[in-house]
Order: structure tokens, then sequence, then C-alpha cells
């Protein structure tokens, strides 16, 4: 009797082995063939400190890299050469859970058009310190942040559509989006590029905001025309190729601005638009809102604008600034320095402010204050056209002297300084 049952059981355990065994080789063969079907060049998914095992599941055209740990804080771990793969078949190409890797990724499509779809998802940190490239792909969607913690690395992503809902950073190189770019509603997206020499984010395509606002820590570089964004700023360097950037809010340049095409800035919700370095660039600069707008540095002061116009409804605050056209302010403005034109026009249109010793010199284009001029500083304007102040001059706060040059004419209101009036030409 004991002989029989241990005679079942012996039959039973061999049973079950060679069925693990059949279903291991199954298994195995399974993976051979989705290895060499999709290109996984270089893939290393190893067992860490006994925590997870990553596993890559095939199904429905998704190539999905998941982890079989009940613990979502352990997921895709990449080791050895890291992993690239090319798409086939217009395949999905998702990571799941959150990954960390010291490898690269590189994800793309191919010559044939086989463009699939790529999302990072699953709510926790994207961690890498190598490079992260993804090209070629119809769609790419990011739900998930990533953190590039390496030194002298990027992430490249582009060309199709890209949806990012969370922060993508970047160590200290560069931050780069080939296709137009689309962020998700209500939330602050923060695009770091890091803050050493190169950290530059690089938007190729357009942008759109979705309600959201866009921070940059970093420098940028925007080729695109950026709109529906809340709120946008810049903590370093800006360079601007793009004929509009549109906000509902307010727009921060902390940086040095460049100018490689003509551009309108503007804020449909009366938002602020700041510089606080110098502006640069031989291109047109037009500031529309009914916010304020402040130039904290120089404009033109390496190479001058074309042109720079603010719009109606606002303030603007100026430091030098200097064109080779028309300066026109259609605002109230506080001038602070030297405004120079190449035989073009300098007009404002509301009330002026000095608010500290001011020239203005335009050859022999017009000179036009339309309403009234007020501060306790000396006013210089030269022009060998028309100089006209169309409203009282130190009505309120008298100014220290009103000086014009000879050649051309002036019309005045009346004037109040506490030091000298001179006027070098025909006045009326």
């Amino acid at each position: 009797m004991l002989k029989n049952v241990l005679n079942q059981l012996f039959v039973a355990r061999t049973r079950d082995e060679a069925s693990r065994a059949t279903r291991g080789s199954r298994a195995a063969s399974r993976k051979r063939r989705a290895a060499s079907r999709h290109a996984l060049a270089g893939e290393s998914l190893e067992r860490r400190s006994m925590l997870a095992v990553t596993v890559a599941s095939w199904a429905d055209n998704e190539w999905r890299i998941n982890s079989d740990s009940a613990d979502d804080a352990v997921g895709l771990r990449l080791d050895g050469s890291g992993l690239s793969y090319q798409v086939l078949n217009n395949d999905v190409v998702v990571f799941n859970r959150q990954a960390s890797t010291t490898r690269s990724i590189t994800v793309s499509g191919t010559s044939q058009g086989q463009n699939g779809t790529f999302r990072v998802q699953g709510g926790r940190t994207f961690s890498l310190a190598g490079w992260f490239n993804v090209q070629d792909m119809s769609t790419v969607t990011i739900d998930q942040s990533i953190n590039n913690t390496g030194n002298v690395r990027y992430i490249r992503i582009g060309t199709g559509g890209i949806q990012i809902n969370a922060n993508i950073a970047t160590a200290g190189d560069a931050l780069q989006f080939d296709g137009n770019v689309t962020l998700g509603a209500g939330s602050t997206i923060t695009l770091a590029s890091g803050s050493a020499a190169g950290s530059t984010l690089t938007l190729a395509g357009t942008l759109a905001g979705g309600g959201s606002s866009l921070a940059v820590t970093g420098n940028a570089v925007i080729n695109g025309a950026v709109s529906g964004v809340a709120n946008l700023s810049v903590s370093g360097t800006t360079t601007i190729n793009t004929p509009s950037i549109t906000t509902s809010g307010g727009q921060t340049y902390t940086g040095a601005v460049t100018l490689t095409q003509d551009v309108t800035l503007g804020s449909s919700g009366s938002g602020a638009i700041t510089f606080s370095g110098a502006v640069d660039g031989p291109r047109s600069l037009t500031v529309n809102t009914t916010g304020i707008t402040t130039f904290s540095a120089a404009v033109g002061g390496v190479t001058s604008l074309t042109s720079l116009t603010t719009d109606t409804g606002g303030t603007v605050s100026l430091q030098s600034v200097t064109t080779t056209g028309v300066q026109s302010y259609g605002e109230d403005a506080t001038l602070n320095g030297n405004y120079a034109t190449a035989d073009s026009l300098f007009s404002v249109a509301g009330a002026t402010t000095l608010s500290t010793d001011a020239t203005v010199s335009t050859g022999s284009g017009a000179i036009t204050f339309s309403s009234y001029v007020d501060g306790a500083f000396n006013l210089t304007a030269n022009s060998t056209g028309a100089t006209t102040f169309g409203g009282v001059v130190g009505g309120s706060t008298p100014l220290t002297s009103l000086t014009t040059n000879a050649g051309g004419t002036v019309s005045l209101q009346s004037v109040t300084t506490t030091g000298a009036q001179q006027y070098g030409e025909a006045a009326t």
C-alpha cells in the first residue's frame, strides 16, 4: 500500500516537472522570437537585490515593459549596453512602471514608415543616467516624470506629436523636442535642461499649452509658435526664432534674449512680460499686453533691433534702447537712459516718466511725446526732424532741464523745469 502511494507521488512529481520544463521552453522560445522580431539589441534585464525581475510582454502590437513585482516602486532595470528598439508594424512601446537605468535607451521608427507610439506612464519617476532618444514615432506621450541624473547626457524626443504631462529634466546637457508639443492641461510643466553652460531646451516644433504653465530651467531655443500657455518662464538665455509667443498670463525671460526672427510676444490676460537681461538681434520685437512690460537691461546694445513696439493699455519700463527703425510705445512709458534710432520715429503715446536722465536721438526721424512728461531729471531730444510735446512738461514733477538740438523744429505746451530750458531750433 505504502509502495503504491510512493509510486503515485513519484509519477505526479515527474509529470509536474515535465510540465514546468515544457512551459519554460515555450516561454523561452516566445522570448527569443520576440527579441528577434523587435530588434532589442543589447537588452539586459536583470534581477536587482532579489526585489524584482523585469519582464517584457508582447500583445496586440504593444511592446509593454512591466515589472512582475507587486511593489510599484520597483520596475525596469537596464544594465549592460542598454536598450535599442526599432518599431515594426506600427508597434506601441510602453514603459509601464518606474524605470531606472545607467545605460541608454533608443526607440525609433523605420525608413519604411513604420512609426509607432511610445508612452512613459505609471505615476513614478523614470530615472536614467544615459542617453534617451525617441525618434520617428507617430506619437510620444510622457505621463510620468523623466529625470536624467547623469553628466553630459541628453534627452531627445521627436518627430511626431509629443504629449507632455509630467516634468522632464536632464543633468546638464540638451533637452530637445523635434516634433510639435502639447502640454497636459491645468498644471505647471517644468522642462529642466540644467544650469551648466550649454544646457539648452530646444523646441523645434510648435508648443500648445493646453492651459498649463511652462517653466524652463536652463537655456531655451524656441523655433516654433507658442500658444495656449498660461505662464512661460525661462531661467537662462532665450533664442527666439518664431513669429509668435502667446500666453494668457505672464512671460518672464531672466537671461539674455536673442532675436533671430521678427516676433510678437503677447498676453491675452494682461499678464506681465519681463525681460531681466539684455535683448539683441537685427529683428523687430512687438510686445502686446495690457499689463506691465519691463525691460531691465539694454535693448539693442550689442546688435540693434530693427524696431521695438508696444501696444496700448498697459505700461512699459525701458532702459537704453537702440534700433535701426521705429521705436513706438503705445502706452505710459518710464524712460531710463539713451534711446536711438537711425533716422526713424521715436514716439510715446501715453504719459512719460523719467526715472533718470534720458536722451532721445533719432537723426532726421521725428520725436513725439503725445501726453505729459514728468520726472526730476534732464531730458534731451535730438532730431533734425520734428519734435513734438503734445502735453504739459513738468506739470506734476518739474524736469531738471529740457534741451533740443539745432536743425529741426519743436512744438511745446507748458514746460516747467528747475534748471535750463534750451531749444536749438525753431520753436512753437
